[in-house]
């Protein structure tokens, strides 16, 4: 078990739940490179009532920033996973488990 997971064991969240945060922003990020998504604020909008702050301040601890600090909000909403699943054709269970392929 690496730092980074020993440290979130302490504070309540479980690896299952790290990991979902993890492959969150990695699809995010693929999402953006790929033009497919052209900025965060982007998925963030809408009546989805997605808090953009909230998943800037995740970022920072779950995504590939290189600056790690720890954010006061510990798992992904489910209208973030929802909207990624319906509109850009996320594969759930990767999402979820890490098992298949990132897209539908």
């Amino acid at each position: 078990m690496d730092t980074k997971t020993a440290n979130k064991k302490k504070i309540g969240i479980s690896d299952i739940q790290v990991n979902v945060n993890r492959r969150f922003f990695e699809c995010i990020d693929t999402l953006m490179k790929s033009k497919k998504l052209q900025s965060f604020y982007e998925f963030c909008q809408n009546e989805d009532h997605i808090s953009m702050g909230r998943y800037y301040e995740m970022k920072t601890e779950f995504g590939a920033d290189t600056e790690i600090r720890p954010s006061r909000y510990k798992t992904i909403e489910m209208e973030a996973i929802h909207k990624l699943v319906t509109e850009y054709n996320v594969n759930a269970r990767w999402l979820i488990t890490g098992i298949g392929e990132m897209f539908d």
